[in-house]
């Protein structure tokens, strides 16, 4: 924003010059128009000198041997046309056209590269208009006259787009005014209008392009001294900056458009000193700004409660924050510091139990992610728990829960979920308990090693939180020999056993909603077919058949009564499935 208004006063003592430089030139070509042209003709009547066809009359008016002045005539001896060699360099550097004796056109090099860069039209030799050309051979500047003489408007072209984008309007050639259209959208973004010494006194600007004017700046003597904004175009100002030396001195600023001015900036030699701010728009000032000499942040102090104290402290260096300071509990203290390394949060300190102690500390890498966190859980003043992350998501926890000194739980993440957990639970410095969360079939499986070989001795099955399956290795040799099945309500439907220890499940169980036994099925030989079934009652044995002579079939039979005691026994000796012997 200063640069726009240093450049506006820039341009008004520039145009001021330039205008002066003008009326200089206006001067000294009415002299050379009205006096010198009539005496160089004059003189030429008296030295002529003629081309063969009498319509030409070319003159080295310093007698330096170079012709430095031709005229032309028509039949009737009226001049047409004068070219003249200002510089006596040879080449003709302004050429002037008549009509019927009074000149009508003036074409001209004024920095006499060879190349015309100037034309003046002429009204009874009067200038009323001309058009500047650039190196490229096209107009870039038109301006026009009054009858005097006086400019009345200035064009210029000043992109070299072909359009005219800048224009100035005189009156008794006076500067007025002048007009913009910066981005060429055919619609004015600047207006500026002057005094009577051709200095900036207002002027208005659509700096946002939406082609209405929401800045407004005034001037004294050419030099800004206030510049109102309306950023809503209500025509209310929220931004109002006033100016001393065309350096701001202060501002106010509406930022929530109330109405109501809710931010105060003080300035000194053009850099901001303090700030104050009231973010909440409730009418009390809440944060406070401090800006070092060359008008770097150096300080930020807040209130974010609102409540009337300052709660939140920021400290910067050259503008890079180097500490935050946040008291939560309003005690006076800080319970929350943040350093800054070159601008980036490195690490924070957290009090959370208000003991003037940090409990918590967290350390992030040079891309402000979280790297790691140290914790004091329960505040006695040793650090407990201990978070790892990469790429901002945490990776592994580690945590002393006996309070020994020893880190006895670990837990491992991918993508920020929990896969697994280890546990040292009796605190020999070995990890016996392991939770598994990431397998495709089960919620959790739960695993214990209580013999440290690193083969689970038990595991425990969960779908949603319920034990579903349980399987362990009663004799610890590595392999299991005993799984328990429950249904989604928890209760036990199924178990199987390797009895006697023989490397296979030879043992079924089968249980009623109540878990009593309802049947059991066994493997006696190892073939992998059941030759053994136990039928239950209420909970009790009531009967066994048995197929002695492996052929899928029973030929054994016994019955127990409620006291689980043998009351009958039938044997199929030729196996045909029908009792041969019955012992009551």
């Amino acid at each position: 924003m200063l640069g726009y208004i240093k450049h506006d006063i820039y341009r008004s003592r520039r145009l001021k010059w330039r205008f002066c430089n003008a009326l200089r030139y206006m001067m000294v070509y009415m002299v050379f128009i009205g006096v010198f042209s009539n005496a160089s003709l004059r003189e030429l009547s008296a030295n002529e000198t003629f081309s063969s066809n009498l319509k030409q009359i070319r003159k080295d008016t310093d007698s330096n041997g170079i012709i430095d002045l031709i005229s032309y005539y028509n039949k009737n001896g009226e001049i047409t046309k004068l070219e003249i060699d200002s510089d006596q360099d040879g080449h003709i550097d302004r050429i002037q056209h008549y009509e019927k004796g009074t000149i009508i056109k003036i074409e001209s090099d004024t920095d006499l590269d060879l190349h015309i860069d100037c034309l003046d039209y002429l009204d009874n030799a009067k200038r009323i208009r001309q058009e500047r050309i650039n190196p490229s051979g096209k107009i870039h500047q038109i301006t026009e006259f009054d009858a005097n003489e006086h400019p009345l408007s200035i064009k210029k072209d000043t992109t070299e787009s072909g359009l005219f984008d800048l224009v100035y309007h005189f009156g008794n050639g006076k500067l007025l005014s002048s007009s913009k259209d910066s981005n060429e959208d055919h619609t004015i973004d600047t207006v500026i209008f002057y005094d009577s010494n051709g200095l900036a006194l207002k002027s208005r600007h659509d700096f946002d392009l939406d082609g209405q004017f929401e800045t407004f700046r005034f001037y004294e003597n050419g030099i800004i001294a206030r510049q109102e904004k309306d950023t809503d175009l209500n025509g209310a100002m929220d931004i109002i900056i006033s100016f001393q030396n065309a350096n701001p001195i202060d501002q106010k600023k509406d930022g929530n458009l109330d109405g109501v001015f809710d931010t105060f900036t003080i300035f000194k030699d053009g850099n901001p000193v303090s700030t104050k701010k009231d973010t909440n728009f409730d009418g009390s000032i809440d944060t406070y700004c401090q800006f070092d000499e060359a008008g770097a942040l150096q300080k930020i102090e807040e209130d974010t409660t609102h409540c009337g104290k300052i709660d939140r402290t920021r400290l910067f260096k050259k503008g890079i924050p180097l500490i935050t300071e946040e008291d939560k509990n309003l005690d006076g203290h800080p319970d929350i510091i943040t350093h800054y390394t070159s601008g980036k949060k490195h690490l924070q300190e957290k009090d959370e139990n208000f003991d003037q102690r940090p409990d918590i500390r967290i350390f992030y890498t040079q891309k402000e992610e979280k790297e790691r966190v140290i914790s004091d859980t329960d505040y006695d003043g040793k650090d407990d728990l201990f978070q790892y992350y990469d790429n901002d998501q945490i990776v592994r926890l580690e945590k002393d829960e006996s309070k020994n000194g020893a880190i006895d739980l670990r837990i491992f993440y991918k993508n920020g979920t929990k896969v697994k957990l280890k546990k040292d639970s009796d605190g020999d410095g070995f990890f016996e308990t392991t939770e598994q969360f990431d397998d495709p079939l089960w919620s959790m499986i739960l695993t214990k090693d209580m013999n440290k070989d690193d083969v689970p001795d038990a595991s425990y099955f969960y779908k949603n939180g319920v034990l579903l399956k349980k399987v362990t290795d009663q004799n610890l040799d590595t392999r299991d020999d005993l799984a328990v099945y429950y249904n989604a309500e928890g209760k036990l439907v199924k178990c199987e056993e390797d009895d006697g220890f023989t490397g296979t499940y030879n043992l079924t169980w089968f249980y009623d909603e109540k878990e009593n036994p309802v049947r059991a099925e066994k493997d006696a030989n190892q073939d992998h077919r059941t030759d053994i079934w136990f039928f239950y009652e209420n909970g009790h044995l009531s009967s066994v058949e048995e197929d002695t002579n492996q052929d899928g079939r029973a030929d054994l039979w016994e019955t127990y009564d409620e006291a689980e005691a043998l009351v009958k026994k039938e044997r199929d000796l030729n196996f045909d499935g029908v009792p041969d012997i019955i012992d009551s």
